[in-house]
């Protein structure tokens, strides 16, 4: 709706200006050069009307012009605030996890990941919190939509302080459930090098009945 109101009052200030730029150069009979440069001249002028300036006569300009500055005026408004509330909905949702205690923290969101969030082991009064290394807006979206509080950042790098944020220490279980087994070891592998302290249950999704073996290296992981 935003990107509609902001195109329309583009398209309106464009033609609004040009029409004014036209009338400006009216019995001149500009060449066709001059009629070039007065349109080309005319799209920095539309783009303006999402700045907040108003004009130095009150009431000048044509109705179009009106309309679109007026248009304008309030998708830069309505951009602002949703960017606004964008941030302050990141800040509570950081402060939640930040005192959050006896959750679940799912260390990647696959169609595994997702079983656990339908099924009966989910409990229903504690926070899960999903644990997004890439920060992807999709990840995010899917979180939020299944109820889920959603932890990434771009500043810190380090799993293990990631972890730490989600307060990983007072969970009461983490599921590594990336997408494929060689993702999944990697986190355990970060996890069992990590110098923080687990919960009770460390749930690893292996597809590869083969790669259990390698889990027997993380036995102090599955025994925490």
């Amino acid at each position: 709706t935003l990107v509609w109101a902001a195109l329309i009052a583009l398209t309106l200030s464009f033609f609004g200006n040009l029409v004014q730029n036209f009338e400006d150069v009216k019995g001149t009979n500009p060449s066709i050069s001059q009629n070039v440069k007065i349109v080309l001249d005319t799209i920095p002028e539309a783009i303006k009307v999402f700045r907040a300036k108003p004009r130095a006569i009150a009431g000048s300009g044509t109705w179009i012009l009106t309309i679109a500055e007026t248009l304008g005026a309030l998708v830069t408004f309505a951009a602002i605030l949703t960017l606004l509330g964008t941030v302050l909905k990141e800040q509570l949702e950081k402060l939640r996890i930040s005192f959050s205690s006896g959750h679940s923290l799912l260390l990647g969101f696959d169609k595994q990941a997702r079983l656990f969030l339908k099924s009966k082991q989910r409990p229903r009064d504690k926070a899960v919190i999903v644990i997004d290394p890439k920060a992807s807006a999709k990840v995010r979206d899917k979180a939020h939509a299944e109820g889920c509080l959603h932890y990434a950042t771009t500043d810190e790098t380090e799993l293990q302080n990631q972890m730490k944020a989600c307060r990983i220490g007072k969970s009461e279980r983490v599921i590594i459930s990336a997408g494929s087994d060689a993702e999944n070891l990697e986190f355990l592998r970060e996890l069992a090098e990590a110098d923080i302290a687990y919960p009770k249950d460390v749930l690893v999704h292996i597809n590869d009945v083969n790669l259990h073996q390698q889990l027997e290296l993380n036995d102090a992981i599955m025994q925490s």
